[in-house]
Protein backbone atom coordinates (compact mmCIF):
# COMPACT_ATOMS: atom_id res chain seq x y z
CA UNK A 1 0.00 0.00 0.00
CA UNK A 2 2.88 2.54 0.74
CA UNK A 3 4.00 1.68 -2.95
CA UNK A 4 0.90 2.91 -4.40
CA UNK A 5 0.32 5.57 -1.88
CA UNK A 6 3.58 7.14 -3.80
CA UNK A 7 2.64 6.16 -7.39
CA UNK A 8 -0.88 8.98 -6.00
CA UNK A 9 1.40 11.33 -5.16
CA UNK A 10 3.18 11.44 -8.16
CA UNK A 11 6.09 9.46 -7.52
CA UNK A 12 7.60 6.45 -9.90
CA UNK A 13 6.64 3.62 -9.64
CA UNK A 14 8.51 0.85 -8.06
CA UNK A 15 12.06 -0.67 -10.00
CA UNK A 16 10.22 -3.97 -11.21
CA UNK A 17 8.98 -1.68 -14.37
CA UNK A 18 12.73 -1.40 -15.33
CA UNK A 19 12.77 -5.40 -15.34
CA UNK A 20 9.06 -5.14 -17.69
CA UNK A 21 10.79 -2.59 -19.90
CA UNK A 22 13.60 -5.13 -20.43
CA UNK A 23 11.10 -7.93 -21.37
CA UNK A 24 10.80 -6.11 -25.08
CA UNK A 25 10.04 -3.21 -26.91
CA UNK A 26 7.32 -2.42 -29.02
CA UNK A 27 6.11 -0.42 -32.07
CA UNK A 28 3.37 2.22 -31.41
CA UNK A 29 1.03 3.22 -33.61
CA UNK A 30 3.51 6.17 -34.77
CA UNK A 31 5.87 3.56 -36.00
CA UNK A 32 8.18 4.59 -33.01
CA UNK A 33 10.07 2.59 -31.08
CA UNK A 34 7.82 2.79 -28.01
CA UNK A 35 9.98 2.80 -24.57
CA UNK A 36 7.87 5.34 -22.21
CA UNK A 37 8.97 5.50 -18.39
CA UNK A 38 6.00 4.09 -16.68
CA UNK A 39 3.57 7.09 -15.65
CA UNK A 40 2.02 8.16 -12.57
CA UNK A 41 -1.44 6.73 -11.79
CA UNK A 42 -4.00 8.99 -14.03
CA UNK A 43 -6.76 6.48 -13.78
CA UNK A 44 -8.02 7.36 -17.33
CA UNK A 45 -10.35 4.16 -17.86
CA UNK A 46 -12.15 2.34 -15.28
CA UNK A 47 -12.52 -1.08 -17.61
CA UNK A 48 -9.75 -1.73 -20.27
CA UNK A 49 -8.58 -4.85 -21.79
CA UNK A 50 -5.22 -5.72 -22.74
CA UNK A 51 -5.42 -8.00 -25.91
CA UNK A 52 -3.01 -10.26 -27.91
CA UNK A 53 -4.04 -11.03 -31.68
CA UNK A 54 -2.58 -13.32 -34.23
CA UNK A 55 -4.55 -13.98 -37.48
CA UNK A 56 -7.50 -12.74 -36.04
CA UNK A 57 -7.90 -9.94 -38.66
CA UNK A 58 -11.31 -11.00 -39.77
CA UNK A 59 -13.04 -11.45 -36.25
CA UNK A 60 -11.55 -8.37 -34.74
CA UNK A 61 -13.99 -5.56 -35.33
CA UNK A 62 -17.14 -7.67 -33.81
CA UNK A 63 -15.25 -8.32 -31.22
CA UNK A 64 -14.25 -4.83 -30.24
CA UNK A 65 -18.27 -3.78 -30.75
CA UNK A 66 -19.39 -6.30 -28.73
CA UNK A 67 -16.82 -5.59 -25.44
CA UNK A 68 -17.49 -1.75 -26.15
CA UNK A 69 -21.20 -2.42 -26.03
CA UNK A 70 -20.93 -4.05 -22.20
CA UNK A 71 -18.71 -1.21 -21.08
CA UNK A 72 -15.47 -1.68 -21.90
CA UNK A 73 -13.70 1.75 -22.56
CA UNK A 74 -10.13 1.16 -24.16
CA UNK A 75 -8.58 -1.82 -25.51
CA UNK A 76 -4.54 -1.93 -25.88
CA UNK A 77 -4.42 -4.34 -29.25
CA UNK A 78 -1.23 -5.74 -29.78
CA UNK A 79 -0.92 -7.17 -32.89
CA UNK A 80 1.67 -10.39 -33.39
CA UNK A 81 0.75 -10.66 -36.52
CA UNK A 82 4.16 -11.28 -39.14
CA UNK A 83 2.53 -8.10 -40.94
CA UNK A 84 0.49 -5.92 -39.10
CA UNK A 85 -0.72 -4.15 -41.87
CA UNK A 86 -4.54 -6.00 -42.33
CA UNK A 87 -5.19 -5.93 -38.80
CA UNK A 88 -4.57 -2.33 -38.44
CA UNK A 89 -6.40 -1.65 -41.50
CA UNK A 90 -9.14 -3.03 -40.02
CA UNK A 91 -9.00 -1.57 -36.61
CA UNK A 92 -8.25 1.91 -37.98
CA UNK A 93 -11.44 3.43 -37.31
CA UNK A 94 -11.11 2.44 -33.70
CA UNK A 95 -7.66 4.11 -32.96
CA UNK A 96 -8.92 7.56 -34.48
CA UNK A 97 -10.53 10.63 -32.87
CA UNK A 98 -10.04 12.68 -29.80
CA UNK A 99 -11.38 9.62 -28.01
CA UNK A 100 -10.14 6.20 -29.48
CA UNK A 101 -11.56 3.12 -28.04
CA UNK A 102 -8.17 1.08 -29.62
CA UNK A 103 -3.99 1.64 -28.99
CA UNK A 104 -2.89 -0.38 -31.48
CA UNK A 105 0.51 -1.61 -31.26
CA UNK A 106 2.62 -4.63 -33.50
CA UNK A 107 4.66 -6.87 -31.77
CA UNK A 108 5.75 -9.21 -35.03
CA UNK A 109 7.83 -11.74 -32.49
CA UNK A 110 5.95 -14.51 -32.64
CA UNK A 111 3.93 -16.45 -29.33
CA UNK A 112 5.41 -13.85 -27.04
CA UNK A 113 2.44 -13.36 -25.55
CA UNK A 114 3.59 -12.50 -22.26
CA UNK A 115 6.13 -10.18 -23.00
CA UNK A 116 3.20 -7.98 -24.59
CA UNK A 117 1.22 -8.60 -21.59
CA UNK A 118 4.58 -6.99 -19.65
CA UNK A 119 4.70 -4.20 -22.29
CA UNK A 120 1.41 -3.05 -21.46
CA UNK A 121 1.35 -3.21 -17.54
CA UNK A 122 4.88 -1.23 -17.76
CA UNK A 123 3.13 1.23 -19.88
CA UNK A 124 -0.61 1.53 -19.65
CA UNK A 125 -1.55 -0.24 -16.26
CA UNK A 126 -2.07 3.07 -14.29
CA UNK A 127 -4.56 4.62 -17.36
CA UNK A 128 -6.80 2.09 -15.85
CA UNK A 129 -8.35 1.07 -12.52
CA UNK A 130 -9.88 -2.46 -13.71
CA UNK A 131 -7.96 -4.51 -16.31
CA UNK A 132 -8.65 -7.45 -18.23
CA UNK A 133 -6.55 -10.00 -20.48
CA UNK A 134 -8.18 -11.63 -22.91
CA UNK A 135 -7.46 -13.17 -26.53
CA UNK A 136 -10.17 -12.21 -29.40
CA UNK A 137 -11.55 -15.67 -29.37
CA UNK A 138 -12.69 -14.75 -26.28
CA UNK A 139 -16.28 -12.94 -25.19
CA UNK A 140 -17.20 -11.66 -21.52
CA UNK A 141 -20.56 -12.59 -20.84
CA UNK A 142 -22.86 -10.67 -18.38
CA UNK A 143 -26.36 -11.05 -16.59
CA UNK A 144 -28.73 -9.75 -19.43
CA UNK A 145 -28.67 -5.47 -19.42
CA UNK A 146 -25.80 -5.13 -17.08
CA UNK A 147 -22.35 -3.78 -18.31
CA UNK A 148 -18.97 -4.50 -16.80
CA UNK A 149 -19.05 -1.55 -14.79
CA UNK A 150 -22.89 -2.61 -13.20
CA UNK A 151 -21.49 -6.29 -12.75
CA UNK A 152 -18.16 -5.41 -10.98
CA UNK A 153 -20.15 -2.84 -8.80
CA UNK A 154 -21.31 -5.25 -6.02
CA UNK A 155 -18.38 -7.47 -5.80
CA UNK A 156 -15.90 -4.53 -5.88
CA UNK A 157 -16.29 -3.96 -2.17
CA UNK A 158 -15.12 -7.47 -1.10
CA UNK A 159 -13.19 -7.80 -4.00
CA UNK A 160 -9.64 -7.08 -5.60
CA UNK A 161 -9.71 -9.66 -8.48
CA UNK A 162 -13.30 -11.24 -10.20
CA UNK A 163 -12.54 -14.38 -11.72
CA UNK A 164 -14.98 -15.77 -15.06
CA UNK A 165 -14.62 -19.28 -15.21
CA UNK A 166 -14.28 -20.25 -19.03
CA UNK A 167 -16.87 -22.47 -21.13
CA UNK A 168 -15.66 -23.72 -24.52
CA UNK A 169 -18.02 -23.33 -27.68
CA UNK A 170 -17.82 -25.88 -30.80
CA UNK A 171 -17.80 -25.62 -34.08
CA UNK A 172 -21.23 -26.42 -34.42
CA UNK A 173 -21.31 -28.39 -37.63
CA UNK A 174 -19.11 -25.63 -39.59
CA UNK A 175 -16.12 -27.65 -41.75
CA UNK A 176 -14.88 -24.22 -42.55
CA UNK A 177 -15.60 -20.56 -40.41
CA UNK A 178 -18.73 -19.11 -41.63
CA UNK A 179 -18.76 -15.85 -43.34
CA UNK A 180 -21.16 -14.68 -40.65
CA UNK A 181 -20.71 -12.90 -37.19
CA UNK A 182 -18.90 -15.36 -34.62
CA UNK A 183 -22.07 -14.61 -32.23
CA UNK A 184 -24.47 -15.80 -34.36
CA UNK A 185 -22.56 -18.88 -35.93
CA UNK A 186 -21.98 -20.54 -32.51
CA UNK A 187 -24.39 -21.45 -30.47
CA UNK A 188 -23.47 -24.99 -28.83
CA UNK A 189 -21.24 -25.38 -26.04
CA UNK A 190 -19.79 -27.96 -23.67
CA UNK A 191 -21.83 -28.86 -20.58
CA UNK A 192 -19.52 -28.29 -17.75
CA UNK A 193 -17.55 -25.36 -16.73
CA UNK A 194 -14.52 -25.43 -17.69
CA UNK A 195 -12.02 -24.99 -14.47
CA UNK A 196 -9.19 -22.00 -16.25
CA UNK A 197 -10.80 -18.64 -15.47
CA UNK A 198 -9.73 -15.21 -16.84
CA UNK A 199 -10.48 -12.09 -14.60
CA UNK A 200 -10.59 -8.51 -13.99
CA UNK A 201 -8.72 -7.15 -11.55
CA UNK A 202 -8.14 -3.67 -9.76
CA UNK A 203 -4.74 -2.28 -11.72
CA UNK A 204 -3.14 -1.77 -8.45
CA UNK A 205 -2.57 -6.03 -7.64
CA UNK A 206 -0.15 -5.66 -10.61
CA UNK A 207 2.54 -3.07 -8.66
CA UNK A 208 3.72 -6.43 -6.70
CA UNK A 209 7.07 -6.98 -7.41
CA UNK A 210 6.65 -10.97 -6.67
CA UNK A 211 4.96 -11.28 -9.68
CA UNK A 212 7.43 -11.15 -12.25
CA UNK A 213 10.02 -13.47 -10.42
CA UNK A 214 7.17 -16.35 -9.74
CA UNK A 215 5.59 -16.56 -12.97
CA UNK A 216 7.94 -17.02 -15.46
CA UNK A 217 4.80 -17.94 -18.29
CA UNK A 218 1.56 -16.23 -19.02
CA UNK A 219 0.06 -17.88 -16.90
CA UNK A 220 -1.04 -14.82 -14.50
CA UNK A 221 -3.47 -13.98 -17.66
CA UNK A 222 -5.88 -16.54 -15.99
CA UNK A 223 -4.62 -16.76 -12.24
CA UNK A 224 -2.84 -14.11 -9.93
CA UNK A 225 -2.85 -15.58 -6.34
CA UNK A 226 0.05 -17.69 -6.05
CA UNK A 227 2.27 -15.43 -7.62
CA UNK A 228 1.98 -12.42 -5.58
CA UNK A 229 3.42 -11.55 -2.00
CA UNK A 230 0.46 -9.50 -0.77
CA UNK A 231 -2.83 -11.46 -0.44
CA UNK A 232 -5.47 -10.42 -2.48
CA UNK A 233 -9.17 -10.84 -2.02
CA UNK A 234 -10.32 -13.14 -5.40
CA UNK A 235 -14.04 -14.16 -5.99
CA UNK A 236 -15.54 -15.98 -8.58
CA UNK A 237 -19.10 -14.18 -10.40
CA UNK A 238 -21.41 -15.77 -7.33
CA UNK A 239 -18.72 -13.53 -4.59
CA UNK A 240 -17.44 -16.39 -3.17
CA UNK A 241 -14.12 -16.98 -1.96
CA UNK A 242 -11.55 -18.24 -4.55
CA UNK A 243 -8.51 -18.79 -2.47
CA UNK A 244 -7.00 -21.30 -3.26
CA UNK A 245 -8.78 -22.46 -5.82
CA UNK A 246 -5.76 -23.38 -8.22
CA UNK A 247 -3.65 -25.40 -5.40
CA UNK A 248 -5.13 -28.43 -6.58
CA UNK A 249 -5.80 -27.46 -10.59
CA UNK A 250 -7.09 -28.92 -12.45
CA UNK A 251 -9.34 -31.51 -10.40
CA UNK A 252 -9.83 -29.52 -7.03
CA UNK A 253 -10.52 -26.36 -9.27
CA UNK A 254 -13.38 -28.33 -11.38
CA UNK A 255 -14.64 -29.91 -8.55
CA UNK A 256 -15.11 -26.91 -7.31
CA UNK A 257 -16.86 -25.01 -10.76
CA UNK A 258 -18.63 -28.21 -11.56
CA UNK A 259 -20.94 -28.85 -7.98
CA UNK A 260 -24.64 -28.63 -9.10
CA UNK A 261 -25.88 -25.73 -7.51
CA UNK A 262 -22.41 -23.86 -8.22
CA UNK A 263 -22.56 -24.54 -11.96
CA UNK A 264 -25.61 -23.87 -12.41
CA UNK A 265 -25.47 -20.71 -10.90
CA UNK A 266 -22.44 -19.86 -12.88
CA UNK A 267 -24.36 -20.41 -16.16
CA UNK A 268 -26.61 -18.45 -14.98
CA UNK A 269 -24.60 -15.20 -14.15
CA UNK A 270 -21.07 -14.77 -16.04
CA UNK A 271 -18.57 -16.31 -17.95
CA UNK A 272 -15.66 -16.13 -20.55
CA UNK A 273 -17.42 -17.46 -23.86
CA UNK A 274 -14.45 -19.35 -25.75
CA UNK A 275 -14.72 -19.92 -29.32
CA UNK A 276 -11.58 -21.24 -29.42
CA UNK A 277 -12.66 -23.45 -32.74
CA UNK A 278 -14.73 -21.89 -35.56
CA UNK A 279 -14.50 -24.49 -37.50
CA UNK A 280 -13.55 -28.59 -37.78
CA UNK A 281 -10.57 -27.01 -39.29
CA UNK A 282 -9.08 -24.98 -36.28
CA UNK A 283 -7.23 -27.59 -35.19
CA UNK A 284 -4.71 -27.81 -37.59
CA UNK A 285 -5.10 -23.83 -38.24
CA UNK A 286 -3.77 -23.63 -34.43
CA UNK A 287 -0.56 -25.22 -35.37
CA UNK A 288 0.12 -23.65 -38.66
CA UNK A 289 -0.23 -20.12 -37.06
CA UNK A 290 3.19 -20.87 -35.12
CA UNK A 291 4.16 -22.47 -32.13
CA UNK A 292 6.64 -20.24 -31.20
CA UNK A 293 7.05 -18.56 -27.73
CA UNK A 294 4.15 -19.42 -25.25
CA UNK A 295 2.38 -20.87 -28.05
CA UNK A 296 4.28 -23.84 -27.96
CA UNK A 297 1.05 -25.79 -26.13
CA UNK A 298 -1.02 -25.34 -29.05
CA UNK A 299 0.18 -28.10 -30.45
CA UNK A 300 -2.16 -30.22 -28.44
CA UNK A 301 -4.83 -29.56 -31.13
CA UNK A 302 -2.73 -30.52 -33.98
CA UNK A 303 -2.43 -33.88 -32.03
CA UNK A 304 -5.73 -34.11 -31.30
CA UNK A 305 -6.92 -33.25 -34.85
CA UNK A 306 -4.40 -36.22 -36.31
CA UNK A 307 -6.86 -38.70 -33.86
CA UNK A 308 -10.20 -38.79 -35.84
CA UNK A 309 -12.01 -40.38 -33.21
CA UNK A 310 -10.87 -38.51 -30.15
CA UNK A 311 -11.34 -35.31 -32.36
CA UNK A 312 -15.13 -36.51 -32.70
CA UNK A 313 -15.59 -36.96 -29.24
CA UNK A 314 -14.14 -33.49 -28.60
CA UNK A 315 -16.15 -32.22 -30.86
CA UNK A 316 -19.40 -34.10 -29.80
CA UNK A 317 -18.19 -32.55 -26.16
CA UNK A 318 -18.00 -28.68 -27.43
CA UNK A 319 -21.18 -29.01 -29.08
CA UNK A 320 -23.05 -30.86 -26.38
CA UNK A 321 -25.65 -27.63 -25.27
CA UNK A 322 -27.54 -24.76 -27.23
CA UNK A 323 -26.72 -21.45 -25.58
CA UNK A 324 -28.06 -18.52 -27.60
CA UNK A 325 -27.30 -15.70 -24.56
CA UNK A 326 -24.87 -14.00 -26.97
CA UNK A 327 -26.49 -14.95 -30.27
CA UNK A 328 -29.58 -12.92 -28.96
CA UNK A 329 -27.65 -10.06 -27.66
CA UNK A 330 -26.13 -9.63 -30.71
CA UNK A 331 -29.50 -9.62 -32.68
CA UNK A 332 -30.54 -7.15 -29.87
CA UNK A 333 -27.63 -4.91 -30.19
CA UNK A 334 -28.10 -5.22 -34.39
CA UNK A 335 -31.87 -4.60 -33.85
CA UNK A 336 -30.75 -0.80 -32.85
CA UNK A 337 -30.16 0.03 -36.73
CA UNK A 338 -34.27 0.17 -36.66
CA UNK A 339 -33.87 3.26 -34.92
CA UNK A 340 -31.93 4.64 -37.66
CA UNK A 341 -34.16 3.68 -39.83
CA UNK A 342 -36.33 7.06 -41.29
CA UNK A 343 -39.10 5.39 -43.01
CA UNK A 344 -39.60 3.07 -39.75
CA UNK A 345 -39.95 6.20 -37.77
CA UNK A 346 -43.08 7.45 -40.11
CA UNK A 347 -44.51 3.52 -40.41
CA UNK A 348 -44.78 3.27 -36.40
CA UNK A 349 -43.71 1.02 -33.67
CA UNK A 350 -43.44 -3.09 -34.53
CA UNK A 351 -46.26 -4.15 -33.49
CA UNK A 352 -46.59 -7.74 -33.74
CA UNK A 353 -42.71 -9.45 -32.13
CA UNK A 354 -43.98 -11.60 -29.30
CA UNK A 355 -47.49 -11.27 -29.72
CA UNK A 356 -49.49 -14.42 -29.90
CA UNK A 357 -50.46 -16.38 -33.49
CA UNK A 358 -52.68 -19.29 -34.53
CA UNK A 359 -52.85 -20.96 -38.27
CA UNK A 360 -55.41 -23.39 -40.04
CA UNK A 361 -53.27 -26.80 -39.60
CA UNK A 362 -50.10 -27.73 -38.16
CA UNK A 363 -47.54 -30.04 -40.55
CA UNK A 364 -47.48 -33.74 -38.66
CA UNK A 365 -43.79 -33.43 -37.88
CA UNK A 366 -43.55 -33.02 -34.22
CA UNK A 367 -39.57 -32.89 -34.52
CA UNK A 368 -39.73 -29.93 -36.83
CA UNK A 369 -42.74 -27.92 -35.13
CA UNK A 370 -40.42 -28.27 -32.16
CA UNK A 371 -37.25 -26.89 -33.92
CA UNK A 372 -39.83 -24.39 -35.46
CA UNK A 373 -41.56 -23.24 -32.13
CA UNK A 374 -37.51 -22.73 -30.54
CA UNK A 375 -37.04 -20.07 -33.27
CA UNK A 376 -39.77 -17.98 -31.88
CA UNK A 377 -42.10 -18.17 -34.26
CA UNK A 378 -43.07 -15.70 -37.18
CA UNK A 379 -44.27 -13.13 -34.85
CA UNK A 380 -40.35 -13.35 -33.25
CA UNK A 381 -38.69 -10.44 -34.61
CA UNK A 382 -35.95 -12.77 -36.25
CA UNK A 383 -35.57 -12.34 -39.66
CA UNK A 384 -33.08 -15.26 -41.27
CA UNK A 385 -34.87 -17.11 -43.95
CA UNK A 386 -35.84 -19.80 -42.13
CA UNK A 387 -39.36 -21.60 -41.50
CA UNK A 388 -41.11 -20.10 -38.76
CA UNK A 389 -44.35 -22.51 -38.71
CA UNK A 390 -45.45 -24.98 -40.93
CA UNK A 391 -49.17 -25.87 -41.89
CA UNK A 392 -50.82 -28.74 -43.39
CA UNK A 393 -51.07 -29.47 -47.39
CA UNK A 394 -54.38 -28.04 -47.85
CA UNK A 395 -57.00 -25.61 -49.32
CA UNK A 396 -56.08 -22.05 -48.42
CA UNK A 397 -54.18 -22.31 -45.32
CA UNK A 398 -53.53 -19.06 -43.03
CA UNK A 399 -51.83 -18.02 -40.49
CA UNK A 400 -52.61 -14.37 -38.07
CA UNK A 401 -51.35 -12.66 -35.11
CA UNK A 402 -53.81 -10.92 -32.45
CA UNK A 403 -51.83 -7.48 -32.01
CA UNK A 404 -53.21 -7.70 -28.07
CA UNK A 405 -55.33 -4.92 -29.21
CA UNK A 406 -56.97 -2.40 -31.46
CA UNK A 407 -53.85 -0.82 -33.38
CA UNK A 408 -53.61 1.87 -36.62
CA UNK A 409 -51.74 -0.05 -39.18
CA UNK A 410 -49.27 1.68 -41.69
CA UNK A 411 -47.03 -1.19 -43.21
CA UNK A 412 -47.01 -4.50 -43.12
CA UNK A 413 -44.12 -7.09 -44.15
CA UNK A 414 -44.09 -10.37 -45.46
CA UNK A 415 -40.57 -12.13 -45.95
CA UNK A 416 -40.32 -15.62 -47.40
CA UNK A 417 -37.64 -18.36 -46.51
CA UNK A 418 -35.13 -18.55 -48.51
CA UNK A 419 -35.05 -22.49 -48.74
CA UNK A 420 -35.97 -24.72 -51.65
CA UNK A 421 -39.52 -24.25 -50.42
CA UNK A 422 -40.01 -20.78 -51.06
CA UNK A 423 -41.29 -20.99 -54.52
CA UNK A 424 -44.81 -22.41 -52.79
CA UNK A 425 -45.31 -18.87 -52.01
CA UNK A 426 -46.40 -16.94 -54.78
CA UNK A 427 -50.62 -15.94 -54.31
CA UNK A 428 -52.34 -14.94 -51.25
CA UNK A 429 -54.48 -12.69 -50.10
CA UNK A 430 -53.91 -10.40 -46.86
CA UNK A 431 -56.70 -9.19 -44.20
CA UNK A 432 -57.49 -7.73 -41.05
CA UNK A 433 -59.83 -7.84 -38.15
CA UNK A 434 -61.19 -6.76 -35.33
CA UNK A 435 -62.56 -9.17 -33.67
CA UNK A 436 -61.13 -12.65 -35.49
CA UNK A 437 -64.41 -13.36 -37.08
CA UNK A 438 -65.61 -10.87 -39.60
CA UNK A 439 -62.24 -10.16 -41.98
CA UNK A 440 -61.43 -7.10 -44.02
CA UNK A 441 -58.81 -7.84 -47.41
CA UNK A 442 -56.42 -5.39 -47.68
CA UNK A 443 -54.50 -6.80 -50.09
CA UNK A 444 -54.47 -9.90 -52.79
CA UNK A 445 -51.35 -11.02 -55.23
CA UNK A 446 -52.01 -13.17 -58.22
CA UNK A 447 -49.13 -12.39 -59.90
CA UNK A 448 -47.37 -16.04 -59.55
CA UNK A 449 -44.36 -14.46 -58.49
CA UNK A 450 -42.46 -16.06 -55.78
CA UNK A 451 -42.56 -12.97 -52.44
CA UNK A 452 -38.81 -12.67 -51.43
CA UNK A 453 -37.14 -12.71 -47.86
CA UNK A 454 -34.28 -11.53 -46.04
CA UNK A 455 -31.87 -11.62 -49.29
CA UNK A 456 -34.41 -10.38 -51.46
CA UNK A 457 -37.11 -8.35 -51.70
CA UNK A 458 -40.15 -9.03 -48.90
CA UNK A 459 -43.44 -8.22 -49.89
CA UNK A 460 -44.50 -4.83 -48.24
CA UNK A 461 -48.07 -3.60 -47.55
CA UNK A 462 -48.18 0.13 -47.15
CA UNK A 463 -51.52 1.19 -47.77
CA UNK A 464 -52.98 3.45 -49.20
CA UNK A 465 -54.21 5.32 -45.88
CA UNK A 466 -53.99 2.94 -42.39
CA UNK A 467 -55.95 0.03 -41.54
CA UNK A 468 -57.59 -0.16 -38.15
CA UNK A 469 -57.30 -3.93 -36.44
CA UNK A 470 -56.48 -6.21 -34.13
CA UNK A 471 -55.67 -9.12 -36.32
CA UNK A 472 -53.42 -9.90 -38.89
CA UNK A 473 -53.88 -12.88 -41.56
CA UNK A 474 -52.47 -14.36 -44.51
CA UNK A 475 -54.11 -17.04 -46.63
CA UNK A 476 -52.12 -18.55 -49.00
CA UNK A 477 -54.57 -19.38 -52.26
CA UNK A 478 -54.41 -22.47 -53.79
CA UNK A 479 -54.12 -25.88 -52.21
CA UNK A 480 -50.64 -26.22 -50.86
CA UNK A 481 -48.28 -25.79 -47.57
CA UNK A 482 -47.70 -22.06 -46.25
CA UNK A 483 -44.50 -21.61 -44.23
CA UNK A 484 -42.89 -18.27 -43.75
CA UNK A 485 -40.24 -16.56 -41.61
CA UNK A 486 -41.27 -13.70 -40.25
CA UNK A 487 -44.69 -10.96 -40.38
CA UNK A 488 -44.24 -8.23 -39.48
CA UNK A 489 -46.84 -4.99 -38.56
CA UNK A 490 -46.33 -1.22 -37.92
CA UNK A 491 -48.02 1.30 -36.38
CA UNK A 492 -49.55 2.47 -33.04
CA UNK A 493 -51.45 0.94 -30.73
CA UNK A 494 -54.94 3.11 -30.07
CA UNK A 495 -56.89 0.79 -27.75
CA UNK A 496 -54.19 -2.16 -25.89
CA UNK A 497 -55.79 -5.04 -24.83
CA UNK A 498 -58.98 -4.18 -26.90
CA UNK A 499 -61.17 -2.46 -24.64
CA UNK A 500 -63.29 0.51 -26.37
Amino acid sequence: MAEIARIRKGVSPCPAWNARLAEGGCLGQNGAADRRAARPMTRKYRFVIAACARWETRYAVEWLNYHRAIGFEHVYLYCNDDDPRALYETVLPFTQGPAPFVTFRSYPDQGQHRKMMLHFLAHDQHAAEWISFLDLDEFIRLPPGQSIAQFIAPLAPVADCVLFNWVFFGPNGHKTPPDRPVLESYTRREALMHPLTKYVARSTVFNDPQLLQKCLDNSFVHRLDEYLARPIRSVNVLGEDMAGYYADFPAGAAAFARHPPRQERLFATAMVHHYAFRSEQAFAERVARGLKGNFAGEKIWGQLAADEPRLRGFINSVNAIEDRRLADFWQALLAGAARTDVLAQQRGQLLSRGKPTSQSSYLADPEFLAKAASRGGAASGMIDGVRKFHTDFENNPWWQVDLGGFATIHEIHIYNTDDHTAARFRNFSLSVSIDGASWTEVARKEDDEVVGGIEGAPFVWAGPGAAWARFVRVTLLGRDYLHLDQVEVFGAMTHPGGAL
